[in-house]
């Protein structure tokens, strides 16, 4: 069900997709707020509400038409902490345009007070009641323990607090003055809030973006992670984030109370809630923060997060803040005076696996392992892990996991170091460095300070330094491994001893890590410098176009899919530097970015295909039609070394024009080639790039006087209706015959040369559509020609039923012709740019003095050569995913099978919504239509 509900929102024409959706939502939310919870149907669900959220984060409030009515009850609940900033409030609550309630919590009897005196006759406000709470809780607490039955009883709700964040010494000044205008700026602002909670797909929550000074990396569970899991499970949201999400940092929001129906009804108590003292995060305040949106999202509705115009970002998180950094900043950390010690983290940090989720690294050992053992192993092995470590009271290694796996499963002792063994293997094969990093890494070295490596890993010391030192990464000062320690980093503990050997203070220490809390909080919190560096998904994770990409492959526990993806993601967004970042791109946009992200996958995965479907219709050659099959071509060879008895391929120079000519035997074939689409241009190039008829001055006459057509008359064919071309094709039927017959003899020495009258165990590999090239080499040739193709159309089956072939198509079969085809589909030109190479069309072959033949083409032009370094960066980038595909079949997982389902969405995502620089990268690769009549297309 989820596998229909992805392929069904990628073949809705991208212009039509948020519309569907919405509809969906508008006619359908209450069938999927009401359906039961098994696995099906929960993922089908959360699969239309993460393509609805993640597309939709950002709203430009200002484009949105205000509510005139509220169309439902409204409370406010604001929690008084600081009396002080009561006016504030006062001011702003004095712009509220509807009637409404207020509930006022606050912590000291001073503070009831003032708050009964200052918000009594309030504009609106029919009620007021304010109430002292214990200091427990923060402002989370009193809304759902103090207030919870009532403000549940409302429609809207919206929930506001006196923040000061002393904690940060000022480092978020005016984050409270940003919260307040945003929600309650203007009576138009609050309006069109109301207008995004109202309507056929209501925003279940709504509040502004992160604040300019708020760091990006607060968007991530941090120390609430755990916490997090047990109340989603409590909550029944059934897919926990995993890095970063959207939530109300500072929990200021406006709400529909049946999107927060979760929490109001999860029975929240104060003792829930630990005593303060102070915290800064890690407690049950700080995780319910984070789970707004979810609720709201598991019931159906996704958020809308105000677009901040005065200090605009295009992410929600303010990945800008990562994205706009400089090398030399970085250096400069390095170098600060204060830094005694420089530490690295190792694991997607210096080396990076190309997997969305680490944990993916047991289901291949499971895989691998196969049989009842990958079951086993598949079942407790994270199990041992926690069993071992809570018995040692110290973090621990694979000696004493796996001997909690020999209790846990009962195998074997051999059985046992087997499973160990492919683990480690499994576990060094997925790495790769991130070069910048590495870079990094180095210059750290040239300081002159110690460089320490510092993880939470339970390899053994000798398989890590095995693994930097077989990417060119040495020199460390000292390695500390906290399986070997016995302290982590995601406790602290390991700072303070890494801080105690080497006598330093925290301020001393420079921490370089990808992960949010062990190398960035930690380190924060205890007064070091940290460098925080995302993991690659992360980045992409945040990106307006990959994060629906990301989020599906999440959902879909696919291990081919997610390593498809894995590459593409690892490639493109591993570095650290991003000079010219444009977030409104798929990917970088080079010919080499595109080539490896784009044409990689969808090659690679085709080729697998091929050798599937070749296998099992006993095929053994492959034929790849010139030009597109070139690239085809090379990156199936590529990718089946290595594979047994996998198809030999070869490279058929033959076209349209070429096969299609030589095939004409009768009036009727010359018909069939006037009906394929022909945009306006004149008769006599119609007749040269269909027939290669060359007419004479004379000739033009004589046909002219006598059909009434001339060499500069328009032709133009559309639906295959040829009649206006009868007459003139008829005149020039014995001349047509005759030349076919001559091309139709040289053309058969080369394709007999090329051992396609040898047996019907070959087929053609192509684009696609209709299978015409492979139509007319079945009525040449004596032996049949199967055919495979990147996608075909509603006239494939014709041609395979006349000749009695196989015609199949992998990404898109039989398409019917329509704006409602596949995105692959409707954009092929695009597709052909990117697949195309800098060489002649083929448009017949002659036979030559000493029987041989010779294939003439026409001449490239200029415009046709310019883009010939744009083709060769994207083939370089085609054939490097291949060979880091096979790398993968080949160290990583035998049976690594790249996804077809990953392939084209990479694909369509590019194809549908192109940037401004894609386009103009698209703009410069001139492709040939001449045989449509189009001549050189942009």
């Amino acid at each position: 069900i989820y596998t229909v509900g992805v392929r069904v929102y990628w073949a809705i024409p991208s212009k039509y997709r948020q519309a569907v959706l919405e509809w969906v939502y508008a006619h359908l939310g209450f069938i999927f707020r009401g359906m039961p919870d098994y696995e099906g149907w929960r993922v089908s669900r959360q699969y239309l509400q993460d393509i609805l959220f993640y597309q939709n984060g950002l709203v430009d409030i200002d484009a949105v038409e205000p509510a005139r009515e509220p169309g439902g009850r409204i409370a406010l609940h604001l929690h008084v902490f600081y009396p002080d900033l009561v006016g504030e409030l006062v001011d702003a609550l004095k712009n509220m345009p509807f009637p409404y309630d207020l509930y006022v919590s606050v912590v000291d009897e001073g503070a009831l007070e003032v708050c009964r005196r200052a918000f009594a006759d309030l504009p609106f406000c029919r009620r007021v009641e304010v109430r002292r709470v214990p200091n427990r809780g923060r402002d989370i607490a009193p809304m759902f323990c103090t207030f919870g039955e009532e403000l549940s009883r409302y429609d809207y709700i919206a929930h506001l607090h006196t923040k000061k964040s002393l904690y940060n010494r000022g480092a978020t000044e005016g984050w409270r003055e940003y919260l307040y205008r945003n929600l309650l700026g203007s009576g138009d602002r609050i309006r069109r809030i109301f207008a995004l909670m109202q309507g056929a797909s209501p925003r279940g929550i709504v509040y502004p973006q992160n604040y300019v000074l708020l760091p990006y990396w607060a968007n991530t569970w941090l120390a609430n992670r755990e916490l997090g899991r047990i109340w989603c499970a409590r909550l029944g949201i059934g897919n926990v984030p995993r890095g970063y999400f959207d939530y109300p940092a500072s929990s200021m929001f406006w709400a529909r109370v049946d999107a927060l129906a979760p929490l109001f009804e999860a029975g929240i108590t104060l003792h829930d809630f630990p005593e303060e003292s102070g915290q800064t995060d890690g407690t049950l305040a700080h995780t319910l923060e984070r789970l707004f949106v979810l609720c709201s999202l598991k019931q159906g509705m996704r958020p809308g997060i105000i677009k901040d115009k005065e200090n605009p970002s295009w992410s929600a998180w303010r990945f800008d803040q990562y994205t706009n950094r400089s090398y030399r900043s970085m250096v400069g950390m390095l170098t600060s005076p204060q830094v005694r010690l420089i530490a690295f983290d190792i694991f997607d940090t210096l080396l990076s696996r190309p997997l969305l989720n680490p944990e993916t690294v047991k289901e291949i050992v499971a895989r691998r392992a196969g049989g009842e053992e990958g079951s086993l192993y598949r079942q407790y092995r994270a199990v041992a892990e926690q069993h071992a470590r809570r018995a040692r009271g110290r973090d621990v290694g694979l000696e004493e996991i796996y001997a909690y796996l020999g209790k846990l499963t009962g195998l074997p002792e051999a059985r046992l170091a087997e499973l160990r063994r492919i683990e480690e293997e499994v576990e060094e094969a997925s790495l790769e460095p991130r070069w910048e990093v590495v870079r990094l890494y180095k210059d750290a070295l040239a300081t002159g300070r110690p460089v320490a490596l510092l993880t939470d890993m339970f390899l053994p010391r000798e398989r890590i330094e095995r693994c930097l030192r077989k990417h060119g990464i040495d020199g460390w000062d000292a390695l500390f491994v906290s399986n070997e320690v016995g302290l982590r980093k995601d406790t602290g503990r390991l700072y303070e001893e890494v801080l105690a050997r080497y006598g330093l203070k925290p301020s001393q220490l420079l921490m370089i890590g990808d992960n949010e809390r062990s190398d960035t909080q930690i380190p924060c919190d205890m007064g070091a410098s940290f460098l925080h560096l995302l993991r690659p998904v992360e980045l992409a994770r945040g990106l307006p176009r990959f994060s629906a990409l990301i989020a599906s492959h999440e959902r879909s526990g696919d291990v081919d899919a997610e390593l498809t993806l894995g590459l593409v993601v690892r490639k493109n967004f591993a570095p650290i530097l991003y000079p010219s970042f444009d977030p409104a791109s798929l990917v970088p946009v080079t010919p080499y970015n595109l080539g490896y992200s784009l044409v990689g996958p969808l090659l690679v995965s085709f080729s697998n295909w091929l050798v599937q479907r070749a296998r099992e219709d006993g095929i053994e050659r492959l034929y790849f039609l010139s030009r597109e099959g070139k690239l085809m071509r090379e990156v199936y060879d590529r990718w089946v070394q290595g594979v047994a008895e996998a198809p030999r391929s070869d490279y058929l120079v033959v076209s349209r024009r070429a096969a299609g000519v030589a095939a004409i035997r009768s009036f009727e074939d010359i018909l069939e080639i006037a009906k394929t689409i022909y945009f306006p241009n004149t008769a006599e190039n119609f007749l040269y790039t269909r027939y290669g008829l060359t007419l004479s001055d004379e000739r033009w006459e004589e046909v002219s006087e006598t059909t009434g057509w001339n060499r500069d008359a328009t032709v133009r064919v559309w639906n295959r209706k040829v009649e206006h071309l009868v007459p003139l094709l008829r005149a020039l039927e014995e001349e047509i015959v005759a030349r076919a017959r001559v091309e139709r003899e040289a053309l058969m020495v080369y394709l007999v040369g090329k051992g396609l009258a040898r047996d019907s165990r070959q087929a053609v590999v192509d684009i696609g559509f209709g299978g015409s090239v492979q139509g007319y080499l079945n009525r040449l040739l004596p032996q049949k020609v199967h055919g495979y193709y990147l996608m075909t159309d509603d006239r494939s089956p014709r041609t395979a039923k006349a000749y009695d072939v196989i015609l199949r198509g992998c990404f898109c079969e039989n398409v019917t012709q329509s704006p409602n085809a596949p995105a692959m589909y409707r954009y092929s030109f695009e597709l052909e740019k990117l697949l195309s190479t800098t060489e002649p069309q083929v448009e017949y072959y002659e036979v030559d003095a000493e029987g041989g033949v010779k294939a003439h083409g026409r001449e490239l032009t200029p415009a046709e050569m310019a883009p010939a370094d744009i083709r060769e960066g994207i083939r370089k980038g085609a054939l490097e995913y291949a060979e880091d595909a096979r790398r993968i079949r080949e160290e990583l997982l035998p049976d690594f099978q790249p996804s077809c389902w990953t392939a084209q969405m990479l694909m369509e995502a590019f194809l549908t919504r192109r940037s401004p620089k894609e386009e103009a990268f698209l703009s410069k690769i001139v492709l040939d239509d001449y045989y449509c009549g189009r001549g050189l297309v942009l």
